[in-house]
């Protein structure tokens, strides 16, 4: 602006210094005189409206000015942050650089220190690797063996389907069986109080009555029924056995075997008997006798059997063990026909 300024004075003062020189000039300079300030005022003009567009360029830069005066206090502000920043990051880089390093020596320590552990490692591998060989080859036999299992197990399942089917008609047999020995069961304690009934008269006179395996056992001593060494029935006896008798016809379904027994001491008698045995079976078939006359029991139900002395339940080396081994024993068994279909239909 204030170059413009100085060269418009000068103008001002040259076409001054001319007109009044004028005066004193021809004609012919007058006239360039003129000519010049025209010219000098055209270029004024020109002037004028290069320093009114520089005038307004001016202030676009002004403003311009402002603005990137504004931008460069904010990049200023922004470039102290970022310095700060810059140093932090930088702080941390060098940390982390001065760790790395350590980390790196520490690393190359522990790849010096380890190669005899990365040779036994390396071994260990080797024989890792060996050892899976051999677990293959070991599974692939397994495998094998499962597949036989497999089909074994399908075998014995079907054997299984066959033999649960087998249990199940044996268990229905066995329920069936169990069901009849129940109520042979119950008969004999029935018959046994049927029994304890009839002979309750004879308690105290070497009668015993137990129920045991199935049966009943009527236990009767020597004195009860026959004189020592005789086979005659005394009449206490007979009357026993009438009593007893009665029950048994009653209770059709009974089997009854009569054992005799005597004791350990020889029979010295004289007549048909030669020993203990024979008289053993003598007491034993003149039982069956009275119970037949007074009774009249099928004889297909009697059995007659003689043990001599050789099931003693009493030791023979006393003389009361000798008396509670000279005994004869009534032995009443269900007739177990019924179990024995069922035993012999399956």
């Amino acid at each position: 602006m204030k170059s413009l300024r100085k060269t418009r004075n000068l103008i001002i003062l040259s076409v001054a210094g001319m007109i009044l020189a004028a005066g004193c000039v021809p004609q012919r300079k007058y006239q360039d005189v003129v000519n010049t300030r025209d010219k000098y005022k055209e270029q004024n003009k020109k002037l004028i409206a290069e320093n009114e567009e520089m005038s307004s360029a001016l202030k676009e830069y002004k403003s311009d000015l402002e603005t990137y005066k504004k931008r460069i206090k904010s990049l200023q502000q922004d470039t102290a942050v970022l310095s700060t920043t810059k140093k932090r990051l930088t702080d941390n880089y060098n940390e982390l650089y001065a760790s790395y390093e350590q980390l790196k020596k520490n690393r190359e320590q522990q790849i010096s220190q380890s190669k005899e552990e990365a040779a036994k490692i390396l071994a260990d591998l080797q024989k890792t690797q060996t050892d899976i060989l051999a677990q293959r080859d070991s599974l692939k036999k397994l495998e094998q063996r499962l597949k036989e299992k497999q089909v074994n197990l399908k075998e014995m399942s079907q054997e299984l389907s066959v033999a649960q089917s087998s249990m199940k008609e044996k268990e229905k047999r066995l329920n069936e069986l169990q069901s009849i020995l129940d109520r042979k069961d119950s008969v004999v304690t029935a018959l046994k109080d049927k029994v304890n009934d009839a002979l309750r008269g004879f308690e105290g006179e070497g009668l015993s009555i137990e129920q045991k395996n199935g049966k009943v056992y009527v236990s009767m001593e020597e004195k009860l029924l026959f004189a020592s060494g005789s086979y005659s029935i005394s009449s206490q006896g007979k009357q026993a056995l009438k009593e007893l008798g009665k029950v048994l016809k009653k209770n059709k379904d009974i089997n009854v075997m009569i054992e005799g027994h005597t004791d350990s001491v020889p029979y010295n008698g004289t007549g048909q008997l030669k020993d203990n045995w024979d008289l053993s079976v003598k007491r034993s078939t003149t039982i069956i006798r009275v119970l037949t006359q007074y009774s009249d029991i099928d004889g297909e139900r009697l059995i007659a059997a003689g043990r001599s002395e050789y099931v003693p339940v009493a030791s023979n080396k006393t003389k009361a063990g000798r008396a509670k081994n000279r005994r004869t024993e009534i032995i009443l068994t269900p007739k177990l026909d019924e179990l024995f279909k069922i035993i012999e239909t399956h």
